[in-house]
């Protein structure tokens, strides 16, 4: 009847340490909202799962995926702070 939302390989301290890693490399306040998730594709030739990050700063949406599961994602693998600007999310889906 219930359910759990994590994928089998997922695990709640992974979600945590993205969101750590989230807010030290983009200096994003505790007040602001750090979403994780780790999504399925459908798609042929794409990585079945992927990791999708989505968190606001200063009243700035942004969005980052990672087209690896959440327990194989580094701090490395984010984008550096210069290309943040790159991130901003407008609400479109025109990404992958």
């Amino acid at each position: 009847m219930f359910k759990t939302f994590l994928p089998d390989r997922a695990a709640p301290h992974d979600l945590v340490r993205i969101e750590q890693d989230i807010r030290k490399l983009y200096a994003v306040p505790e007040r602001e909202l750090v979403l994780v998730s780790q999504d399925t594709r459908g798609v042929p030739g794409m990585p079945p799962l992927e990791t999708n990050v989505v968190f606001w700063k200063a009243n700035t949406r942004y969005r980052v995926k990672i087209f690896k599961p959440l327990a194989e994602v580094a701090a490395t693998d984010f984008p550096t702070l210069w290309l943040l600007p790159a991130f901003e999310d407008n609400g479109d889906n025109d990404c992958c």
